[in-house]
């Protein structure tokens, strides 16, 4: 991948993470104003207009500058008639996964991330939309990449690792009566959620153990494994979700091909920015 083409995927995740926890952290509670009390210290309070302004200090620039940027690509897009459909949506997320390991833990029915997902295709479509590719061109990127045209099978993996075989079976015995798999992983594992949350991972993972990819071709959607063997104890495999893998046609991943050649033969940093006197941007900040 390009260094153009990992500043776009980068961006666009560093400004959604902005955007996210800003978000949360600006709306309003109901019936709530500027002076409002959000927290106390003894006798001293600190008013919800005090933490807007130092919210706004730390992230607003940022933030204002992504909801710019993702509004000049809509207005953009929908001037020069370009437009991403679910299948296109579904194809990239897949791709970018088996080509980029784009936001392992995110699945396709995270709205906010598919939106911006959704976004940064808009925006290699303007960027692209007067660069030629020749299917001589196409056929070749093919070629070289022929394992786009079959993404694997993803599953979204939860573990609980453990020090005896014994404390993996009872976890199995507590699962198997019914109780919740993250609860156990987190009476387990209480402060830290990435010692049980492996993300979506494929077969031919290379991140996970070898005795895990082995359990994980017996699991179905909703089962758990048995005891694993593992470098310091045992471990019990949870699959929250399954992925079913695709193929692809050629004539599927031809207009994905064209951009990513497209992508490659620009001469210019991708940035929203160089769109902003087009779209007529404004705004209180200076440049």
């Amino acid at each position: 991948m390009s260094v153009k083409q990992c500043s776009v995927i980068i961006i666009g995740l560093i400004l959604l993470n902005i955007s996210t926890v800003v978000y949360f952290l600006y709306a309003p509670a109901p019936k709530s104003d500027s002076n409002e009390t959000v927290a106390s210290v003894g006798n001293a309070e600190i008013k919800k207009a005090e933490l807007i302004k130092e919210l706004d200090s730390l992230y607003g620039r940022d933030m204002l500058k992504g909801m710019i940027d993702n509004e000049v690509i809509r207005q953009l897009a929908s001037k020069n008639d370009l437009s991403v459909t679910e299948e296109e949506l579904e194809m990239e997320w897949r791709l970018r996964q088996l080509d980029y390991g784009y936001g392992g833990d995110v699945e396709p029915d995270d709205e906010k991330v598919m939106e911006q997902l959704k976004l940064s295709i808009l925006f290699e479509k303007m960027l692209t939309k007067d660069v030629k590719v020749s299917e001589e061109e196409v056929a070749v990127y093919l070629e070289e990449n022929e394992h786009l045209h079959q993404t694997p099978d993803l599953y979204r993996v939860y573990h609980i690792a453990v020090g005896k075989r014994e404390e993996a079976e009872r976890v199995i015995k507590d699962l198997t009566g019914g109780a919740d798999f993250l609860s156990l992983a987190m009476e387990y594992s209480p402060t830290d959620y990435e010692e049980y949350d492996l993300g979506l991972i494929s077969l031919e993972t290379d991140t996970v153990p070898g005795s895990y990819i082995t359990s994980l071709k017996d699991l179905k959607e909703g089962q758990w494994s048995n005891p694993i063997e593992i470098d310091n104890g045992y471990a019990v495999l949870y699959v929250e979700k399954f992925i079913e893998g695709k193929a692809y046609t050629n004539q599927e991943l031809d207009s994905y091909v064209k951009r990513r050649i497209g992508m490659e033969q620009l001469d210019t940093i991708a940035s929203v920015n160089l769109f902003w006197d087009e779209a007529g941007v404004q705004w209180v900040y200076e440049q």
